[in-house]
């Protein structure tokens, strides 16, 4: 993967400031980071992403691991398992420009359903259902956030924080793993990711700060927008990449 040196400072940046949006409200690294990394460079998506959020998540969860609730995240994490496995099935058939449709689509569904519903009861239904879609967006894009977050919009602050990045690390070991075993994530991708480790304790370090001056009633709102924001941007990107394809 050959970078330029002003490649790999924007990657930095890019990194540094998911960490810190992730280490605050408990997700978004891919979200602030995956559609322009992919402009950067399309093999940083999806694999060094889910790398750079794994190793985000290891931190929050650590810092936060009195607020974990193992019975909420162990049934989202096995119906993560059918998700990462369609997701394998679909990397290897469907083209780019339909998974961003389609993440997009999902994704900006499920904002219009929280906000008509604004609380979200944690059953075994919306687990099982957000592990799932969770797997399979995480997988394909590496934004694999949303539909878990959706879940947790009506929890505090710390116990968003805790099972968010909870949940994010194991889903994305494994994630990573089935990239793994389709060639979606070599040596090379290794390599960029470990360097990006820098500013991901950079910015795993300042979210430590800024997270304590976070008003939990911000958190509910930070999520829908972030969500709104991937949704609308891969659906953008899918669709003006299947533009020609309908005009022929």
């Amino acid at each position: 993967m050959d970078l330029t040196l002003i490649q790999m400072l924007s990657i930095a940046v890019l990194v540094l400031l998911g960490a810190v949006v992730q280490g605050t409200i408990g997700f978004g690294l891919a979200i602030v980071a995956a559609p322009f990394l992919l402009l950067i460079h399309p093999e940083l998506v999806p694999g060094p992403v889910l790398f750079f959020g794994m190793s985000s998540a290891a931190f929050n969860v650590w810092a936060n691991r009195a607020g974990l609730a193992f019975r909420e995240l162990t049934l989202a994490l096995v119906a993560r398992v059918p998700g990462t496995l369609l997701a394998m099935v679909v990397l290897v058939v469907a083209s780019p420009s339909v998974l961003s449709v389609l993440l997009g689509l999902s994704v900006l569904a499920a904002v219009v359903l929280s906000i008509r519903t604004p609380y979200v009861e944690r059953t075994r239904r919306v687990m099982f259902t957000a592990g799932f879609m969770s797997g399979f967006m995480g997988t394909t894009t590496a934004i694999g956030g949303p539909p878990i977050a959706l879940a947790y919009q009506s929890a505090t602050g710390p116990e968003a924080r805790a099972n968010l990045g909870g949940y994010m690390l194991v889903g994305m070991i494994a994630s990573l793993f089935a990239l793994v075993l389709i060639g979606r994530f070599t040596g090379e991708h290794l390599t960029i990711s470990l360097i990006m480790l820098v500013p991901v304790v950079l910015g795993v370090y300042l979210a430590r700060i800024l997270a304590p001056l976070i008003n939990p009633a911000w958190l509910r709102p930070a999520l829908l927008v972030l969500c709104s924001i991937s949704g609308t941007v891969a659906l953008a990107k899918g669709g003006l990449e299947l533009l020609p394809w309908f005009a022929s």
